[in-house]
């Protein structure tokens, strides 16, 4: 029966429409960046587009020519064949990596995801993967490489990694052999973190160690711990962490280092035993000649010939004097052994105290105090912030102008005070104020370099205002002006 107008204009745009979405079609086939082939059930290829003839160096006509048995290895075609069946009777894709053989004779590395199409042939993609796999043998290599410097690394590394709650570390050869048994995998972070211990002994709570606080973005400066193990030892070690964090800023885990410190421990305890000896032993003789020294003064009273040469004597046995104890509370510090004998105190009065010192010893420098406001006592060993002044007030008396006054202030700051020694002269170089409370520190700059002593007065203050509980600062401003400031806790009402 012939069709009517109608079913004719039907079928030509079914027509139209059929060439439209097979010329989208073979667009897309042709345009796709993965190489696309199709086969029979033998392997021979049907059909193939551009991307795959470039990735195989062939035209489409020599592909054609071709069957998947030519551009493999032979010794694969056994894995070819049960990859076939395996997609026959499963229906579903396969994906798998390929050495597919080039025109050329060269081979490239691809994976290839593959399923069986309805008319019984074969459809695969092909994506070149060699860059991919060169990257990831380099990662590898790189791995390999870093997990070589960790294992043969001194220092105790744990690296830590996961996401919060499930968080997982590992422990190179050197934190295994500090941790013990505490190092194996399957103990939990919070057991590791069990054995640490402050510097005094006491506990640390698990949000305030370093592992936690990199965890949570901190990165954590060294400080010591003693690492507590269930075999009876005890290391002390420096620790310090770093938060490991992605280009999004997301924390994904953390570095802690954990470096073993007994041999400085011990080398430290010995040289505070040497300068305790040493100090000790030079003290004897040292009070025998300023006794015997002020025994020639008062005998030879009133001699010009000797009067001179009697009071340098005195002077030089009195800054050997103070040199020496300054040796033995550096040892003292050292070793933890400096005791403090506190009672409430009228901080005033011991900052007036130290001035009536310091104007018998410079009669004629200036010195303004200003109190600012009602001061409250404080808790304090009054002899030891005596000390700790006196070292501020010699510094300021020693590098000052002397035609410029030394000028105190004190304060009360919400629950501390704070006293502050300014003095206005060469000032301090900029780069050497964060070595100023380092032990031994002099500087180098001109006028300062000249003056005597052996760098342990400002170390010595620092550990005296730290032992009760304050805080020292020191700044200098380009005109000259050189200010300590230290606190002290107020007494408790």
């Amino acid at each position: 029966m012939p069709w009517t107008s109608e079913e004719r204009s039907e079928h030509e745009r079914i027509e139209r429409a059929l060439f439209v979405a097979e010329t989208q079609l073979r667009s897309l086939f042709e345009q796709a960046s993965d190489g696309i082939l199709i086969s029979d059930l033998d392997a021979r290829f049907n059909d193939a587009n551009a991307a795959v003839c470039r990735m195989f160096g062939y035209s489409r006509a020599e592909l054609l020519a071709l069957s998947i048995m030519d551009l493999i290895d032979p010794l694969e075609v056994p894995r070819l064949e049960r990859e076939r069946d395996e997609m026959l009777h499963s229906g579903t894709p396969l994906v798998s990596e390929w050495l597919v053989r080039r025109k050329d004779g060269s081979r490239v590395l691809v994976e290839v995801s593959a399923k069986i199409l309805p008319d019984g042939r074969w459809q695969a993609f092909f994506r070149d993967i060699s860059d991919r796999k060169r990257v990831e043998r380099e990662r590898e290599l790189v791995l390999r490489q870093l997990r070589a410097v960790l294992d043969q690394c001194p220092v105790g590394i744990a690296m830590i990694s996961g996401r919060p709650g499930e968080w997982r570390r590992e422990f190179n050869v050197r934190g295994r052999a500090l941790f013990g048994a505490h190092a194996d995998a399957s103990v939990e972070l919070g057991s590791v973190a069990a054995v640490l211990r402050r510097i005094d002994g006491g506990e640390i709570a698990f949000e305030e160690l370093p592992s936690t606080r990199a965890l949570a973005g901190e990165r954590v400066e060294p400080h010591e711990m003693i690492l507590e193990r269930g075999d009876g030892v005890r290391i002390p070690i420096s620790v310090r962490a770093a938060p490991l964090v992605s280009p999004e800023g997301v924390v994904e885990g953390a570095v802690v280092a954990f470096e073993d410190v007994t041999a400085e421990k011990d080398l430290e305890r010995l040289r505070a035993e040497w300068n305790s000896v040493v100090a000790h032993d030079l003290r004897q003789p040292l009070n025998t000649i300023q006794l015997y020294a002020q025994l020639l003064a008062r005998i030879t009273r009133g001699n010009p010939d000797t009067r001179d040469a009697i009071e340098q004597i005195l002077t030089t046995t009195g800054r050997l004097n103070r040199m020496i104890q300054d040796l033995l509370d550096l040892s003292r510090l050292e070793a933890r052994q400096l005791s403090l004998r506190r009672r409430e105190a009228d901080l005033e009065g011991i900052v007036r105290t130290c001035l009536d010192r310091l104007s018998l010893a410079a009669p004629d420098r200036l010195i303004d105090l200003h109190v600012h406001g009602e001061i409250p006592p404080v808790v304090v060993d009054a002899d030891r912030v005596q000390q700790a002044l006196d070292n501020l007030l010699s510094n300021a008396l020693k590098f000052g102008d002397d035609g410029s006054p030394i000028e105190l202030s004190i304060e009360r700051l919400d629950q501390e005070v704070a006293v502050s020694v300014t003095n206005r002269g060469a000032g301090l170089p900029e780069d050497f104020l964060p070595h100023l409370f380092q032990r031994f520190q002099r500087a180098a700059d001109g006028r300062l370099a000249s003056v005597k002593g052996i760098g342990l007065g400002l170390y010595i203050t620092r550990e005296l205002v730290e032992a009760h509980g304050g805080r020292i600062v020191a700044s200098s401003s380009a005109d000259g002006a050189t200010t300590f400031r230290f606190t002290l806790p107020i007494a408790a009402p």
